[in-house]
């Protein structure tokens, strides 16, 4: 039960931290905050796939879409002071958003469609998608192994190395 209080007073730690752009966040406080955000999105979806009532469905994406909308408020500052923790300037962040600008105009959206319409070059399409492609798993890779990497031992530009659980107790 004591865990479960420490990972709880953890997150909330990490949602209080939303205007924090200059110090460090370990690895443990990046992954206790991921993974209850999953399961809590992960629930929401479960409940909003259970009901068959058109309004209370809508009532249900728009619960989904606030809590996304709430978490990633606290989301950006929190990846910012991981990579301060990795000894990188959070101008790095902008790979992340280039990422996520790749996913949802090329892979997801009407770009893609466009590319494989009949009015472009065959190989000009194939290239072009392996590109992006190429682009988008290197950017996936680097954002996946900011969250594996141990951070820097000690004191960096940044700060010190103190986990958030130290600071909250």
């Amino acid at each position: 039960m004591f865990y479960i209080k420490n990972i709880f007073n953890e997150y909330y730690y990490t949602l209080s931290r939303w205007k924090d752009y200059k110090s460090r966040s370990p690895r443990r406080e990046c992954w206790i905050f991921n993974c209850i955000n999953i399961v809590c999105y992960f629930v929401l979806l479960q409940l909003r796939d259970t009901i068959t009532q058109q309004n209370v469905f809508n009532i249900f994406m728009g619960i989904t879409y606030i809590y996304v909308l709430f978490i990633l408020i606290p989301s950006i500052p929190l990846v910012i002071r991981r990579l301060h923790d990795l000894g990188f300037s959070g101008k790095w962040y902008f790979l992340y958003l280039f990422a996520y600008i790749v996913d949802d105009f090329f892979l997801d959206g009407g770009i893609y469609e466009d590319l494989f319409s009949q009015s472009t070059d065959f190989t000009y399409r194939i290239i072009l998608l392996f590109v992006i492609l190429i682009i988008y798993s290197i950017f996936i890779i680097i954002f996946i192994a900011t969250f594996f990497c141990p951070g820097n031992q000690g004191r960096n530009k940044y700060g010190s190395a103190l986990s958030a659980l130290s600071k909250n107790n």
